[in-house]
This record gives structure tokens, sequence and C-alpha cells, in this order.
């Protein structure tokens, strides 16, 4: 999962943009992208034993609230054209 969202982001940082709007949705996406990133990661080392050991429902929706935004963005860029 985490190599299809380092695709993902790959894909989103070399697109090009036409506008500034563009060009804000495109950092909005990334950032929401990262924090997926970070979440997978967190995740998997937790159920690893290894690093900071927290609650995995933070994570699950921490990860829920990020997918959440990602579909909102799209939505958004979609209507940008």
């Amino acid at each position: 999962m985490l190599e299809e969202v380092d695709q993902a982001v790959s894909a989103t940082a070399d697109r090009e943009v036409d506008t500034p709007g563009q060009g804000t949705l495109r950092a909005e996406v990334l950032q929401a992208v990262n924090t997926v990133t970070g979440q997978i990661i967190r995740g998997r080392d937790m159920v690893a034993g290894v690093g900071e050991q927290t609650d995995l429902t933070a994570v699950a929706a921490e990860l829920g609230r990020a997918g959440t935004e990602l579909l909102d963005l799209g939505d958004r860029l979609e209507a940008a054209g």
C-alpha cells in the first residue's frame, strides 16, 4: 500500500498546473497524501512493535479523515478542470 501511495505522490507532484488555484489544490493533495503516508508507517510500526506505541484507533481515524479530505479534493480538482 505504501508503494501505491508513493506513486500517487510522484504523479501528483509531477503534474503541471495551469492556474494558481490548481497549484493550491495540488499542494493540499500532497499534504493529505503525506498524512496518509505517515499514518501507514505509524500503523505498520505499531503492529510490528517498534516506534511510538499509541492507539491504533487514532491511526485509523486519521487515515479516515485524510481519505475523506482526498475525496473532497478530488471533487474540487474535477470541478477545476
